[in-house]
């Protein structure tokens, strides 16, 4: 039945029936069996805003990073709650000043003055674990069989943080660029933008559920001014093509199901309302909806065109790695669940997500060399920042990274990354041989919000190439070349390599005899009974063989420990040499 005509419409049942839908297909069949699907006037445009799809598409240029974002947004919802149940006033002076000071105050009972206090990484296995109680993915729906071509999962993020009302989604979950974080200094989301970047990555048609409900603490606050805040609210967004009517318009548009009072306002409805005490949204082991929760939000991202997606989201290959690569001190911990029917014991179908450096922290011992982490600060620009310095042992650092050699991040998210090739170029940097087995962390949160606003994108996915990113890479391949820790490792791999390949003379040997035996020329030149000498037959470094410049008959060059004079080039002796340099940065003489 069509409510556009005030039908009746069992508003609870429809979001059911969209939760279980796994395709496309499903959605629109579901919708139109209702009328909902086929009439423009039925659906509010995203943000109420004309041509958005300019503003909602240009966001993070890979699905996972997008993905990130709507993370992000359940973190940041979870410290609202905790702050708002306390009655501080979320911009006040009482409030947290970041992102790991909230975590501090609301889950640690003390505030993140120094030290680890708001990390995750002091956190026992059992809080972690029971915090993801609150903040949940599932991955549904499609999966690669033999034989077959891969098909797309569905993912559903849900969160039991504040929730909003039916009348407060459109100004918040479906809104863009309006001002409903900026003054929040322990939030991460600002631009009111980013949890729309998914949209582009959601099958063909954009389609996203949205079911949510007030917490019970802020509705009891809120009743007098907003009468829907008890009520659950469910809708729809999509992506509509142009119609290439004259009048309409052009490029596409992200719109949602607000049909409600569209008869007399088209295109401006408000959403359908359902009231019920629980909804089974949240997953239980490989069981997507076996949970009920009495408020929260849900967001379930149809087809989503992850790459990482062919395989179970567990596997170091899937989306958790991902993940945690991208969010390497993720605020709060999330539970992933694996719903897509792969076999396996009780507990292998889940796991949690606690980011990057709390998977490195806890397998130190197997995966990184002793020594490692090295924490260094370093300024550049004017900015002070601090990098963490992370040597993988021999082939570990494939099973944690892809292609990223340096990550920058902001309160525990990636906000971009260069590569590990910088580690090999030869002259700045210089450390081929690790090229493979280094992380740098380098933790911008401290920077101004200008100094943000210009190294990084509004996406918050990738770096600016701009004159302001030059500096802190040439600051940061200096930090490399001259890092002795780094330097002595390098030599140490390099000996093992050499050591490797001389461990033994005889197949050497023997390959170069039946090479010169099966030439009667190459063996008359180079047979005459001399041994092949080994190189390095002290071992690297110990100087095998004579000493460069010792021939028979000539007399062994020792040279003085310490030198006798020092003279600059091209600058007469005896007179003062100056040079200048920026107060605050290093300077090599």
């Amino acid at each position: 039945m069509n409510a556009h005509a005030d039908s009746p419409l069992d508003c609870k049942q429809l979001a059911l029936d969209l939760l279980h839908a796994d395709s496309e297909a499903e959605v629109v069949s579901i919708l139109r069996a209702r009328g909902l699907w086929e009439d423009r006037s039925l659906w509010r445009l995203y943000g109420d805003k004309e041509g958005n799809f300019a503003q909602a598409g240009n966001q993070q240029a890979l699905p996972e990073a997008a993905l990130v974002e709507k993370i992000v947004n359940s973190c940041d919802s979870r410290l609202m709650l905790e702050c708002l149940r306390r009655g501080v006033d979320p911009i006040s002076a009482n409030a947290p000043t970041s992102v790991r000071d909230a975590v501090a105050m609301f889950f640690e009972n003390r505030r993140a003055n120094d030290g680890q206090a708001g990390s995750l990484v002091d956190w026992p296995n059992e809080k972690r674990k029971k915090e993801t109680h609150h903040i949940t993915i599932a991955a549904t729906g499609g999966r690669p069989t033999r034989g077959q071509k891969s098909k797309r999962m569905s993912l559903t993020i849900s969160d039991e943080a504040e929730g909003q009302s039916p009348m407060r989604v459109p100004e918040t979950i479906l809104s863009l660029n309006a001002k409903n974080k900026q003054r929040i200094r322990f939030v991460q989301g600002k631009f009111n933008m980013g949890g729309s970047g998914a949209l582009r990555f959601c099958g063909s048609m954009g389609l996203q559920l949205v079911i949510s409900r007030r917490h019970p603490d802020l509705a009891s606050r809120e009743q007098s001014s907003d009468p829907s805040v008890d009520l659950w609210s469910v809708t729809v967004v999509r992506r509509e093509e142009p119609s290439n009517v004259n009048g309409e318009p052009v490029h596409s548009e992200f719109t949602y199901l607000a049909p409600i009072g569209s008869g007399t306002r088209p295109r401006g409805g408000s959403l359908l309302t359902f009231a019920a005490e629980t909804m089974p949204l949240m997953p239980d082991r490989d069981d997507a909806y076996a949970r009920q929760i009495s408020s929260g939000t849900t967001l379930k991202l149809y087809e989503y065109q992850t790459k990482t997606g062919q395989s179970s989201v567990l596997l170091s290959d899937g989306l958790l790695y991902s993940l945690e690569r991208l969010l390497p001190e993720i605020a709060l911990p999330v539970r992933i669940h694996e719903c897509r029917g792969y076999s396996g014991h009780a507990g292998s179908h889940e796991t949690t997500i606690a980011g990057l450096v709390v998977r490195l922290e806890e397998g130190k011992g197997d995966n990184l060399e002793p020594g490692f982490p090295l924490s260094v600060s370093f300024q550049a620009a004017g900015m002070r920042m601090t990098a963490r310095i992370y040597a993988f042992r021999e082939g570990a650092a494939s099973t944690y990274l892809s292609d990223e050699g340096v990550i920058f991040m902001i309160n525990g998210q990636a906000h971009g990354y260069l590569p590990k090739s910088m580690f090999a170029r030869p002259k700045r940097v210089g450390l081929p041989r690790l090229k493979d087995s280094l992380l740098l962390l380098v933790d911008c949160s401290s920077l101004s919000s200008t100094q943000r606003e210009d190294l990084f994108m509004s996406s918050r996915d990738r770096l600016s190439k701009s004159q302001l990113r030059d500096e802190i890479e040439a600051e940061l391949e200096d930090l490399l070349k001259n890092n002795k820790d780094l330097g002595i490792l390098q030599n140490k791999r390099r000996e093992i390599d050499v050591n490797e390949k001389l461990s033994e003379d005889k197949p050497l040997e023997d390959v170069l005899k039946r090479i010169l035996t099966s030439s009667p020329t190459l063996k008359s030149l180079f047979l005459q009974g001399q041994r092949l000498a080994r190189p390095f037959a002290g071992g690297a470094g110990q100087g095998g063989g004579q000493e460069k410049g010792a021939s028979k008959g000539n007399k062994k060059f020792v040279g003085r420990r310490h030198p006798t004079y020092f003279r600059v080039a091209e600058k007469p002796q005896g007179g003062l040499v100056a040079r200048n340099w920026e107060m605050g940065r290093r300077m090599r003489v």
